[in-house]
């Protein structure tokens, strides 16, 4: 990693607050002693298996990584963002104050994948995104298997996923523009969040792209309709494969 990358993953002037780890509880999520739960801003872990369903690729792996760096009791150093929809605490989270980025340590290990959810800041951006590309060019864990086709998607693929295909068309409705795929998948984008893309989306049309989402299969299905659907919110989440200038 190039040694701005590295820089831009220390807190610098950011407000910390200090805690003690109780338990990590998956690839990108902890206990505190305190009894807060808190998920890591940024980066998303494979799933562990619940309710009967086997752990996902690279699951334990993931877990394992992040049990690693951290111990029952220790101190850590937290950027708070507000709470999640299951009342975790999205947290940037720092061995130290003056550094030690637990998302960065997870993506050069290939143990998670970058991600951007609006309207969360991302003020540690750029070396998030190096420290992935440094895990993906050495084929390192979640980057030993290749992304999902359209056009092979089932039901067993749901949840978070990184899926390739061909951009042929986007649709307008009064809410959001739709990104429809070859094969069944279409993507959708809140008219709300196209401040962040920079890049006209039709430039797109025609190119092969790779997407990072929420899998979900449309229940019942409808004809003329893509049977998958995943929501694009941020330009990161978003690569064009062959495309020159993007």
């Amino acid at each position: 990693m190039t040694a701005w990358a590295q820089a831009e993953c220390l807190p610098g002037t950011a407000s910390l607050k200090s805690a003690q780890v109780s338990v990590v509880t998956d690839g990108d999520s902890l206990r505190l002693r305190d009894g807060r739960r808190v998920r890591l801003l940024s980066v998303n872990a494979p799933e562990l298996g619940k309710d009967g369903k086997a752990d996902e690729a690279h699951a334990v792996m993931a877990k394992q990584t992040l049990a690693a760096m951290l111990s029952p009791g220790q101190r850590v150093y937290l950027q708070e963002q507000g709470l999640d929809r299951y009342g975790r605490s999205l947290a940037t989270v720092f061995l130290r104050r003056e550094g030690g980025h637990l998302g960065e340590a997870l993506l050069k290990a290939g143990a998670a994948w970058h991600i951007a959810v609006p309207p969360s800041p991302q003020p540690y951006r750029q070396c998030l995104r190096a420290a992935e590309s440094e895990a993906k060019s050495k084929g390192l864990g979640v980057w030993s298997q290749a992304s999902l086709s359209t056009t092979a998607l089932t039901a067993a693929d749901q949840g978070f996923r990184l899926v390739r295909g061909q951009l042929q068309s986007i649709g307008n409705s009064r809410s959001a523009l739709w990104l429809r795929l070859d094969g069944d998948l279409v993507l959708r984008l809140a008219k709300s969040e196209l401040r962040y893309f920079s890049v006209p989306l039709d430039s797109y049309i025609g190119h092969q792209i790779e997407v990072r989402g929420w899998l979900r299969k449309r229940t019942p299905p409808r004809t003329g309709m893509a049977g998958f659907k995943m929501d694009l919110r941020h330009p990161d989440m978003l690569v064009c494969n062959d495309c020159r200038a993007h």
